[in-house]
């Protein structure tokens, strides 16, 4: 089995597109300190936008409390 490309996928005006990503980005006194993560996943959020979706982010930063649950 295969994914789909962004190109397969049915996007047209107005469609709702959710994206689920990764944003737990490296962080030191409160500055992020490598931002790889946020920037890679610009290009499919343009792509998207450019083709009229609306873009739905869903993303969380650490863990609750700091430590895992």
């Amino acid at each position: 089995m295969t994914l789909p490309d962004l190109d397969s996928l049915p996007i047209e005006r107005g469609t709702r597109a959710l994206v689920r990503v990764n944003l737990n980005v490296p962080m030191r006194d409160g500055v992020i300190t490598d931002d790889f993560r946020i920037t890679s996943v610009l290009p499919t959020l343009q792509w998207l936008r450019d083709r009229g979706a609306k873009v739905i982010v869903c993303a969380h930063l650490g863990r609750p409390k700091g430590t895992p649950d």
